[in-house]
């Protein structure tokens, strides 16, 4: 009998199925080696038993594989975590490859497989924190630096030695630069700022004569200002210039009491600029609030929940106004918190619902 048929018979059969793997050993049984693979080469990727394993296989110098043998070998490392902390969602480096395959006992079938290594463990995922940082500027600064956004009214709004500019008052709302007397002063400030001319133009009062370092642009659709500036028509050409809407707080609602159309939210804008003089006694000073922009009155198509005066539109500035102005037998009442006051610039006997100058006005 042959040892083939002999190990397949009774218990000490087991015992050399397991150490030379009868029957399934033997060339007419087993697979041939893949194409290209050297004798003694292992091959992963075979099941082991029926719990679907995956185990190695070894060419034999005969071209057939041995038996599937699982376990052994040393499994690789686990690939490194990324770094969460630091905003990475990079993963890990894969796990390296199982450890090697067993040697090959020699022998007419091939011998039996050395038990091959297992596999690497994967990595683990990379961290998913992306690193905080501060939101975008939405506005420009006002802390009195260089082309912050300043008050020409204000001695105070710029850090001195830096002075307010607004191009001859052609903006409410100017930005701190510094005074000049020839081009080659305001070099530092980039190649784009110039001195302006003695004639007045960029003196916050007119005709004082100040130079200010300042950048000319070539027409409102130029877009080389700086951040958050535009192009501006003014006397003698165009400038950078911020808008009333690049400074202020920018969250106050309809109706609310504001200093700047800046305070106001989305496209709304500050009714009279904001700060208004009464045509009384000490010329007592108001406060407006925000309100639509308009061309029509048939713009102004919102209305304040309380008080029963109805917006119209001031066509010459654009914007819509509360005119509490009474006619004979008439009475009016202004939104809760507003006061009818007579407004210095709006005509004689002219009425308009405003907030004192000490309201907050809220959002």
């Amino acid at each position: 009998m042959s040892m083939t048929k002999w190990c397949c018979l009774g218990v000490f059969a087991l015992s050399i199925v397991s150490a030379v793997g009868c029957g399934s050993n033997s060339p007419a049984k087993r697979d041939k080696c893949p194409a290209g693979t050297a004798a003694n080469q292992p091959v992963p990727g075979c099941l082991c038993g029926d719990a679907g394993i995956k185990g190695v296989q070894t060419c034999g110098t005969d071209g057939f594989l041995s038996i599937c043998v699982c376990g052994g070998g040393s499994s690789g490392n686990g690939g490194g975590s990324g770094d969460g902390a630091s905003g990475s969602n990079s993963a890990g480096n894969a796990g390296s490859t199982g450890g090697g395959s067993g040697t090959t006992a020699s022998g007419d079938d091939g011998g039996v497989a050395g038990k091959g290594g297992g596999s690497g463990t994967s990595g683990g995922a990379g961290g998913g924190g992306a690193g905080s940082g501060s939101p975008a500027p939405t506005k420009p600064p006002a802390d009195g630096s260089q082309l912050a956004a300043c008050d020409p009214a204000s001695s105070t709004s710029c850090t001195a030695p830096l002075s307010c500019y607004t191009a001859n008052n052609a903006t409410p709302v100017g930005f701190c630069t510094k005074t000049c007397t020839m081009n080659s002063d305001c070099t530092a400030l980039g190649s784009m700022f110039t001195c302006s001319t003695a004639t007045g133009v960029g003196f916050p009062g007119g005709g004082g004569g100040t130079q200010y370092c300042r950048q000319a642009c070539s027409g409102l659709d130029d877009t080389s200002c700086p951040q958050f500036m535009s192009c501006k028509a003014v006397q003698g050409g165009y400038r950078c210039l911020y808008d009333q809407k690049d400074v202020g707080k920018g969250n106050v609602a309809e109706w609310k009491a504001c200093t700047g159309s800046g305070d106001c939210t989305g496209d709304l804008i500050c009714f009279g600029g904001g700060v208004l003089t009464g045509t009384g006694p000490g010329g007592m000073s108001y406060q407006g609030f925000c309100t639509q922009p308009c061309k029509a009155t048939a713009d102004c198509t919102d209305t304040p929940p309380t008080g029963d005066v109805k917006a119209d539109c001031n066509t010459a500035v654009g914007e819509c106004r509360l005119n509490c102005t009474r006619m004979l037998g008439q009475t009016k009442k202004c939104p809760d918190g507003m006061t009818c006051a007579a407004i210095l610039g709006t005509g004689g006997g002219a009425m308009r619902c405003v907030y004192s100058a000490t309201s907050s006005g809220g959002v």
